[in-house]
């Protein structure tokens, strides 16, 4: 099982061999919102860390 905890040494953005970056606050953001669009409590216990494992996910 993954830790919740915040990975040590991992940048904010990314930026890939494509030229594209990956904004790993921006993604949190936008997860965090769909959570309330559907109806979620982003903030109840069990979803706190939702928005950052879905964003790193994407990475």
């Amino acid at each position: 099982m993954q830790s919740a905890a915040p990975q040590q040494g991992i940048a904010e953005t990314v930026a890939f061999a494509t030229g594209a970056v990956f904004d790993q606050p921006r993604a949190e953001a936008a997860v965090r919102e769909l959570l309330i669009a559907v109806g979620e409590d982003p903030d109840r216990q069990g979803l706190l860390d939702t928005p950052a494992r879905v964003a790193r996910s994407y990475r």
